[in-house]
């Protein structure tokens, strides 16, 4: 089984979830642009956000949202991005295509 992985313009992030931590590994972190506390890392590329407990999780919800808005953002340009922009980042398929239901 493949981990899930969210892409917006390029990827941005896959989840690697055990059974003690949640950890996110943003592909292109090094290119987030501004500074986001939880990510961590020195790579040329990679970063990762690791999150213990759900508590946690909600502690930097705030910073993950700041992170995932400045990929988003970077790859347009600058412009805002979000429901009224039309532009959020999704879940890309590893399987078969949901069928309408």
């Amino acid at each position: 089984m493949e981990d899930p992985t969210f892409a917006y313009r390029g990827n941005i992030a896959s989840f690697n979830p055990s059974r003690h931590l949640l950890s996110i590994m943003f592909h292109r972190g090094a290119e987030i642009p501004s500074e986001h506390p939880r990510l961590e890392g020195d790579g040329k590329l990679v970063r990762t956000m690791r999150f213990s407990d759900l508590a946690d999780l909600e502690a930097g919800r705030a910073d993950l949202e700041a992170a995932v808005r400045a990929w988003c953002d970077s790859k347009d340009g600058g412009r805002a991005t979000g429901p009224a922009s039309g532009a959020s980042a999704r879940p890309r398929g590893r399987g078969r295509p949901a069928t309408p239901g």
